[in-house]
């Protein structure tokens, strides 16, 4: 989407880890972009299910700089999820988030005097077809925590359709975790993965000029916004990685 020379930023297709798992180092953003790029290294990073505008530095002093300023700045990060069901809540959600005490160990969970985390929420339309009703909501990160939007549109009372973690029972995860994404573990999440995007990014690069990136949103996303009904079963538009 974007290079200059001290960083690139990169649209990620969902299924696409930033990290390698085990010994598949080829098979993650990482790796991918060390052939084209040696030496460059992440800035911050997206769940494997998240699709979207990342990051990445072209060296040292540059990945310093921007993890320093991701820190302490908080560039402005927008992203675009889809929602079960007819979505109301508008506005700040301010709640700290931290590891919950649940079965799912890195599940993470509204925990009173954690690290704070703040969300803007802001609900853009529902559709209904068939039995599936989706809202699409654009949400604004003022903090930076592990899976932040995820655990708070389903604190809120409404998850993300297709998040294996957040707002569905933890056998879904856990299925999902030993036997694979079958269609059981679909049917509950929803849809096939997580329709999470991060959609824009707005900061300050090492030479002083303002960058904005845009990441279109994905083809899946999209179908799925066009016409719920699909889901939760549709595959046709999923990436194949790997």
């Amino acid at each position: 989407l974007f290079e200059d020379e001290h960083l690139v930023v990169l649209d990620k297709p969902a299924g696409l880890s930033c990290h390698p798992g085990g010994g598949d180092f080829e098979w993650a953003v990482i790796g991918i972009a060390r052939k084209r790029w040696p030496g460059i290294d992440l800035v911050h990073r997206l769940d494997r299910d998240t699709s979207g505008v990342l990051i990445l530095a072209k060296d040292l002093p540059t990945n310093q700089f921007l993890k320093h300023a991701f820190k302490h700045d908080h560039p402005e990060k927008s992203y675009v999820a889809l929602v079960r069901g007819e979505y109301e809540h508008s506005g700040l959600i301010d709640a700290p988030i931290d590891y919950g005490d649940g079965i799912i160990r890195i599940q993470m969970a509204i925990v009173p005097g954690g690290p704070e985390a703040r969300t803007t929420v802001v609900p853009r339309g529902t559709r209904t077809a068939g039995d599936v009703t989706l809202t699409r909501v654009s949400c604004t990160l003022h903090t930076g925590r592990t899976h932040q939007i995820r655990v708070h549109l389903a604190h809120t009372g409404l998850g993300i359709v297709g998040d294996r973690m957040y707002g569905v029972p933890p056998e879904v995860f856990l299925r999902a975790w030993e036997h694979g994404v079958d269609d059981w573990v679909i049917e509950q999440a929803g849809a096939p993965r997580q329709a999470l995007h991060a959609h824009r990014v707005a900061f300050d690069g090492p030479d002083g000029n303002r960058i904005e990136v845009v990441a279109p949103i994905p083809p899946d996303m999209a179908r799925w916004w066009d016409d719920p009904s699909v889901l939760p079963m549709d595959r046709g538009l999923m990436p194949h990685v790997g």
